[in-house]
């Protein structure tokens, strides 16, 4: 095996069997510790949290029947939003250990994040639904579909803006803007650059801003609910 070079560190085997599907770096203001945690798909899935300094881990098992975190956030207070395959979102406080469902969508949650209102947004499928979760309250908002036509909210994208941007697919894929003040909805990529399946390659980048590469090989930067075409960043 070749040598790890000096920026990196081997922490060893944090689980033994499952995948990781989902992670978010979090430093706890109260210790001043940096932590990652990780989704991981497993027979029972499970958060784990990895100590950045020591590499030490903590497992907490996501509240059944949650299960399948293809997405994750961290709240204020350090709280971890854990999205599930069987619809519900699942909250771990990683002080006390406890886990615990917030709420169900009824819909195969794929990705959270924090937008710029405080709340959290969740994409789902089928029916391509986006819904907004209040941590401060648990409640849960249903904001409807963005396509007609097409099944999947796979990623989303939270900006500074006022804006979430939301990658749908697969027979068309696209880009939709939800105004979080308004509640409107624009598709902001050219007939041109729509194509079968999904939009992966998306969401922020190094200095911050939003972009997405098409599956027709072009690259737009997403601001103000507008695509605007760049070079790759």
């Amino acid at each position: 095996m070749n040598a790890l070079p000096a920026s990196l560190r081997d922490h060893g085997i944090a689980v033994h069997n499952g995948s990781c599907r989902s992670f978010k770096a979090w430093h706890d203001p109260e210790t001043g510790r940096d932590y990652v945690y990780c989704g991981i798909l497993s027979t029972t899935s499970l958060v784990v949290q990895v100590d950045v300094a020591t590499g030490r881990c903590r497992s907490f098992y996501m509240a059944p029947p949650s299960g399948g975190p293809f997405g994750m956030e961290i709240t204020l207070e350090g709280h971890i939003l854990v999205t599930s395959t069987c619809g519900r979102l699942c909250r771990i406080d990683p002080k006390s250990g406890k886990s615990w469902i917030v709420a169900n969508t009824g819909k195969w949650l794929w990705r959270v994040e924090r937008g710029a209102d405080g709340k959290y947004y969740l994409a789902s499928s089928p029916d391509c639904r986006l819904f907004r979760y209040d941590a401060g309250t648990d409640k849960l908002d249903d904001l409807g579909s963005l396509s007609k036509t097409q099944m999947y909210l796979r990623r989303l994208a939270c900006g500074t803006d006022g804006y979430v941007y939301c990658s749908i697919g697969c027979t068309a894929s696209q880009i939709v803007a939800y105004h979080i003040a308004t509640g409107r909805t624009k598709a902001l990529l050219p007939k041109s650059d729509v194509r079968p399946y999904f939009l992966d390659d998306f969401g922020h980048a190094r200095d911050g801003q939003i972009y997405v590469h098409t599956n027709n090989g072009h690259c737009y930067r997403l601001s103000h609910g507008e695509a605007f075409p760049v070079k790759d960043p």
